[in-house]
């Protein structure tokens, strides 16, 4: 997303990975980590989307179930 989500917003963004990179003309934050379903994902992005944060991209990764 654009812009800087503090780590302590993790708990609230269901404990995703946060990682900020300032080297592009605006800050970017990446979350990153496992979410539940997708009903999880849509309730992250709702809370984005509330916070005003600009969504650049959503990519997914699918692993193996155990």
């Amino acid at each position: 997303i654009q812009g800087v989500v503090s780590q302590s917003w993790s708990d609230y963004l269901c404990d995703l990975t946060i990682y900020v990179e300032n080297d592009n003309t605006w800050p970017v934050t990446t979350l990153s980590g496992s979410l539940q379903d997708q009903a999880a994902l849509l309730g992250v992005l709702n809370s984005l989307y509330d916070l005003g944060f600009p969504l650049i991209g959503v990519e997914c990764q699918f692993t193996q179930p155990m």
